[in-house]
């Protein structure tokens, strides 16, 4: 996990992964993160969690099916350089 930011009144988090390799995600990448989060103690006692992937090659199709099934959120390297130029 690369990004984890909670809200304790809200008891809400974000959990997330970052993959800056020359391959683009596939499913595993997704369904490892969320099993590895399923340790953390906020998970286990009910808090709501999001999901992020951010990706600099993007995703592969079935990575990307799986994430619009569970409303995980998928950042390529093209948004956050888009994002930048609106802001800066």
């Amino acid at each position: 996990m690369d990004v984890v930011a909670g809200n304790q009144r809200l008891k809400k988090l974000l959990i997330g992964e970052a993959k800056w390799g020359k391959d683009s995600i596939s499913r595993p990448i997704l369904t490892d993160l969320i099993r590895r989060s399923q340790r953390m103690p906020q998970v286990a006692e009910g808090w709501q969690v999001q999901y992020i992937l951010f990706s600099s090659e993007g995703f592969k199709e079935a990575a990307a099916e799986m994430a619009r099934e569970l409303g995980v959120r998928l950042v390529t390297l093209k948004d956050m350089e888009k994002t930048f130029e609106e802001v800066y």
